[in-house]
C-alpha cells in the first residue's frame, strides 16, 4: 500500500495531504548524558533545572500547560561500579511557569536521589499536556479554580521567552538553572562543528 502511494506521488498524483500546522506535542522530553559522572545532589539539581527550563519553553511555545512531570536519573550501564536507576512522576497544578516546574522537579529529585552513585544521565518529561485555552475553560466538577488551575506568572515568562529568543537561548534563566563553566554534567563539545552562519564567534575570517 505504501509502495503504491509512493509510486503515484512520484507520478504527480497527490496521495498524502498537507498539514497546515504540526500537532501539539503530547509529551515534551529533555534529557542528556553527562560529560563526566555526577555524584553530588547540587549538580543534579542544576542539570534538571536546565532541562525542565528547556521543556517549559517548548511548552509555552505551543500555548500549553502540563499536569505531571516524569523525572529520572541513572548510572551508566557500561561503567564499572554500582548501578542505580531512579525515576518518579510528580503531579503539579496545570502550569507552564518555569519556576513552579523547577520546584516540582527538585521535590521529585529528593525522592529518587541516592548518595554513593556516579550518575551518567538525567532527564525530565512533561506529561498530561493540555492546551492553555482548554485548561482555563474546563474545571473539574468539584474543583475550586485555585485548586485546579494555578494562574502562572504569564507576563514574566513571556518577557523571559522574548529576551531569550532575541538575544540567545538562556540569556535570562531562573536562578537554579544558572550554569557554571566547570559543571561536570555539561556535555563535552571539544569536537563540535563550528556554526559558521549563526554565531559571530565562528564566522570565518579571510585575509588576502
Amino acid at each position: 500500500m505504501v509502495l503504491a502511494k509512493t509510486a503515484r506521488e512520484l507520478a504527480g498524483q497527490a496521495c498524502i495531504g498537507w498539514e497546515d500546522e504540526p500537532a501539539d506535542k503530547q509529551q515534551i522530553m529533555c534529557s542528556r548524558s553527562f560529560g563526566k559522572p555526577v555524584v553530588h545532589l547540587v549538580d543534579l539539581q542544576q542539570a534538571l533545572a536546565v532541562f525542565v527550563s528547556r521543556a517549559a519553553q517548548k511548552l509555552r511555545a505551543q500555548a500549553s500547560f502540563t499536569e505531571a512531570i516524569h523525572v529520572f536519573i541513572r548510572t551508566s550501564p557500561f561503567r564499572d561500579g554500582p548501578k542505580y536507576t531512579g525515576s518518579t512522576v510528580i503531579r503539579v497544578a496545570r502550569n507552564d511557569d518555569t519556576t513552579v516546574l523547577i520546584g516540582a522537579v527538585n521535590r521529585a529529585l529528593y525522592k529518587i536521589y541516592r548518595s554513593g552513585y556516579a550518575y551518567a544521565k538525567a532527564g525530565v518529561c512533561l506529561l498530561e499536556i493540555t492546551q492553555r485555552s482548554m485548561a482555563e475553560s474546563q474545571l473539574g466538577l468539584f474543583d475550586a479554580p485555585q485548586q485546579h488551575c494555578q494562574v502562572p506568572k504569564g507576563e514574566l515568562m513571556q518577557v523571559m521567552d522574548r529576551l531569550n529568543q532575541r538575544f540567545g537561548r538562556f540569556t535570562v534563566v531562573a536562578g537554579d538553572a544558572l550554569v557554571q563553566s566547570e559543571s561536570p554534567w555539561q556535555m563535552r563539545q571539544e569536537r563540535k562543528t563550528p556554526a559558521y552562519t549563526t554565531r559571530w564567534e565562528d564566522i570565518v575570517e579571510i585575509w588576502r
